[in-house]
């Protein structure tokens, strides 16, 4: 794949991609390479974060109108405590079957902080389906460059639509 696969067609990936799997019943088990490890990747350029986040929103509201979930979107630019613990705090009462946690707003990590940290640090810990909305282009099959300004990763293990 090309580096600019997260700026040609982000919107049309959304909706055929990750929003049929959102909507599917059998989220949690789907979600993921790996069981017990509910998560998954959508990387969107930064450039088009603003629009990603209406879109985001959208995606949200028809995922709770097709379906019995409840979206819980959580935007890393507006928390201050430790993250990781704050994620686990915000999670503990949801429900894997019943609830979607989905993080924005990561480049507010940047760069301090990587995206491939933090879920090191969500896993064993949450239980409900969880979608973080990287920040970066993808660039291969399992190798993201978060912000397009720090060399690609090659150690994400967890499936990015």
């Amino acid at each position: 794949m090309s580096s600019t696969w997260s700026d040609t067609d982000w919107r049309g990936r959304l909706t055929r991609n990750l929003e049929p799997l959102l909507k599917s019943p059998r989220l949690a088990a789907e979600i993921s390479t790996y069981q017990g490890v509910p998560f998954a990747l959508f990387a969107c350029s930064p450039t088009n974060e603003r629009q990603a986040r209406q879109e985001i929103a959208m995606l949200a509201k028809r995922v709770e109108n097709a379906t019995a979930r409840r979206v819980h979107i959580l935007s890393m630019a507006d928390e201050i405590v430790p993250l990781p613990a704050m994620i686990r705090e915000r999670a503990a009462g949801l429900a894997p079957d019943k609830d979607l946690l989905v993080l924005t707003r990561v480049g507010a990590l940047y760069p301090a902080y990587r995206a491939s940290a933090l879920l090191e640090n969500l896993m064993g810990a949450i239980t409900v389906p969880t979608i973080l909305f990287y920040p970066g282009t993808r660039s291969g099959t399992n190798s993201l460059r978060f912000m397009d300004s720090l060399d690609a990763l090659h150690s994400y293990r967890h499936k990015i639509y």
